[in-house]
């Protein structure tokens, strides 16, 4: 592993040479340590005290560098803004500071919020639970971007030209048949109200559901369907009331998730409007991609998304297999 160091010289070599020692002793510190297995990124970093941030003051605290060891949990129960800097998390929950089966509605929880500047956030799993909002790109009072995009009152992320990079980061669960995922923070339940969650205890083809008011632009929106009780996923079970795994980004019941950006999304009416129409950040192929990689010939769509495709834009081909593994 390289690295550089830059130094201004403004006091003679006298400074130069107290940096370079200073470089020194921040290498040669985490050498002497013990590393663990989970440390994997770079050698020189803090050591993690504490285990957990609330985000107490309302605004997190950008990061110099990957802690030395596990990282901190994050939890959000109230307004938290994310300003520009990276950002080194294990769990992140963000939910209602209020038992979610005990109230129906949930009362609104915590709202974490990244703030239009570049940002680089990365955890090992991050859940929104019932009341609680992940969001960028829209006003603190959930407004959405208007029909106008970049010159409209209320603007997408990214209009300034930054980026908002979330990293799923971590090892393979030791036990690879009994993982264990990120657990909700409102109870066994995930704060879903214990009416609608014992509703339809597991799937029955014989048996007629029992539909509730579910969650779909807000509690009790007038969404009428069959809940069925979260299960582990398959060789996640490790915790019986962890249902969403690990290295996830999980949304569960009555949580929000606005993310609005500038670089390809539409906003106008008529697009939004129009089911077929795949807006300006998916355009589907003009031909198959026949041959075998890397030798497949040029890759042709059915459209060019105006003003958005680019010279460098990155573009992802996507199969339609059903059956993804035997693809």
């Amino acid at each position: 592993m390289g690295f550089s160091v830059s130094a201004v010289v403004t006091g003679g070599w006298r400074r130069v040479l107290l940096q370079f020692i200073a470089v020194a002793m921040l290498i040669a510190a985490p050498l002497a340590s013990n590393l663990s297995a989970d440390s994997s990124y770079v050698w020189f970093r803090p050591t993690v005290t504490d285990t957990l941030d609330t985000c107490a003051s309302g605004t997190l605290t950008p990061m110099a560098m990957p802690p030395l060891g596990t990282p901190m949990d994050l939890e959000v129960t109230g307004p938290c803004k994310v300003p520009a800097g990276n950002y080194y998390y294990r769990n992140v929950n963000i939910y209602s500071t209020k038992m979610g089966s005990m109230a129906d509605p949930v009362p609104q929880g915590g709202t974490l919020t990244f703030q239009d500047a570049t940002i680089d956030f990365w955890a090992n799993s991050i859940l929104v639970e019932n009341g609680g909002t992940l969001r960028a790109g829209a006003a603190d009072d959930g407004t959405e971007p208007g029909p106008l995009g970049c010159t409209d009152l209320v603007k997408p992320f990214g209009c300034s030209g930054n980026t908002l990079t979330i990293h799923l980061f971590g090892a393979e669960d030791a036990n690879k048949t009994k993982g264990t995922g990120i657990a909700c923070k409102e109870g066994n339940h995930c704060g879903i109200p214990d009416g609608i969650w014992n509703s339809n205890p597991s799937p029955n083809p014989n048996q007629k559901c029992d539909k509730d008011n579910l969650p779909g632009g807000g509690t009790n929106s007038g969404v009428n369907d069959c809940f069925y009780q979260y299960k582990p996923l398959n060789y996640d079970g490790g915790n019986s009331n962890a249902y969403f795994g690990y290295k996830t980004l999980g949304i569960s019941f009555g949580g929000s998730l606005q993310l609005f950006g500038a670089k390809g999304a539409s906003y106008d009416a008529t697009t939004n409007g129009d089911a077929s129409s795949s807006g300006t950040s998916w355009a589907r192929l003009g031909m198959d991609l026949a041959g075998e990689a890397p030798k497949r010939p040029s890759l042709w769509t059915e459209r060019f998304p105006p003003g958005r495709w680019a010279i460098r834009s990155c573009l992802r081909a996507l199969t339609t297999c059903p059956d993804m593994p035997s693809c």
